[in-house]
């Protein structure tokens, strides 16, 4: 939202957030540690890859800072939060706001 691109894994929670208009999304592989838990972890030299292009890269900068603050903007306001809310707690439902 701020106008920068972002470099994220792919596969994990940012998918839901990100699109490829303004992000440059990381391969990355599903580990899971002994502990229990799981994490995505990135293959690192595709993450050097997404570095030297951004640092490189004016027109990819500049079409990141003129797609993320409109993405976000047509995606995460107040009522798209309530209407999802809605149709989780009253399937059906849609919001009036």
């Amino acid at each position: 939202a701020c106008g920068l691109p972002i470099i994220c894994t792919r596969g994990g929670s940012t998918d839901d957030f990100v699109s490829d208009d303004f992000a440059l999304r990381v391969k990355s592989t599903i580990v899971r540690h002994r502990e229990g838990g799981i994490a995505l972890e990135p293959d690192h030299w595709e993450l050097v890859s997404h570095l030297a292009k951004l640092m490189t890269d004016e027109k990819l900068r500049s079409s990141a800072a003129a797609a993320a603050p409109v993405w976000a903007r047509e995606r995460f306001t107040w009522k798209h939060a309530v209407d999802k809310l809605l149709k989780v707690i009253l399937p059906g439902a849609e919001s009036g706001a």
